[in-house]
């Protein structure tokens, strides 16, 4: 079919900058990522983040949200093909997780602490390495069941002593790609992402966020020699 019919909250208009590939892939993979990572996950900057599957598009997108929001990334695959990959894509370093004890590498990558946040779609398979990588208060959050539905916690007395949290991420939400500020937030770094290095000038990011209906636009921190922006329906408030 050419055409089809389908609720008004659930259309939006396609940035000039973002193919009908990309968008197809972006909910999906860039909003489920993002949801769990600071909606659900509260994700901050200067924490470090373990994710798994970086070669997965869930993965692939958590990686590039965490870095573009300061945090530091550590990630594993299952393959050293993969994990050259999410190094490519701004992780600080990543394991080989059919072939490395994860929870002693992140450990030792930590200075012994711990990471503060656990980002995990993959499952029974790495779930006592996820907890076990995990510092006092960490918080793994799963939003997947790729390697099976059932796992279980492998020390009750690690969970309580370790004050370790684990939350449940549901998917997006239609009302997510124009939410302010994180919906804007992911638009402006898929359109990074997807022109290949290609930076925006103050101007074109602008235009078409306006063109969506956001009015008052602020420049944030400069990352990674990328100008991002934060912008908010509505009236600024000087925040």
């Amino acid at each position: 079919a050419e055409l089809c019919l389908v609720p008004a909250s659930h259309v939006f208009a396609l940035p000039d900058a973002m193919s009908f590939e990309a968008a197809a892939v972006f909910p999906t993979c860039w909003m489920t990522a993002a949801h769990a990572l600071f909606d659900v996950g509260k994700l901050q900057a200067g924490e470090t983040v373990l994710i798994h599957a970086a070669g997965s598009g869930v993965s692939t997108a958590g990686i590039q949200l965490a870095c573009a929001a300061g945090a530091r990334v550590l990630a594993t695959a299952g393959s050293d093909d993969k994990c050259a990959r999410a190094e490519q894509l701004g992780a600080a370093a990543a394991a080989n997780n059919r072939t490395v004890d994860i929870a002693a590498w992140a450990r030792e990558a930590t200075g012994g602490a711990g990471v503060e946040m656990v980002f995990d779609h993959v499952g029974p398979s790495l779930w006592e390495a996820s907890l076990f990588s995990l510092g006092v208060r960490g918080r793994l959050v799963n939003v997947g069941n790729t390697t099976g539905d059932s796992a279980t916690i492998p020390s009750l007395g690690h969970l309580f002593h370790m004050r370790l949290q684990i939350v449940g991420s549901d998917p997006y939400r239609p009302e997510d790609p124009s939410r302010s500020p994180q919906g804007v937030f992911m638009a402006a770094t898929m359109a990074a992402c997807t022109t290949r290095g290609t930076a925006f000038t103050y101007e074109q990011m602008s235009t078409w966020l306006r063109d969506a209906g956001f009015t008052a636009i602020r420049l944030i921190e400069p990352i990674a020699a990328q100008q991002l922006f934060v912008a908010t329906k509505g009236s600024y408030n000087g925040e």
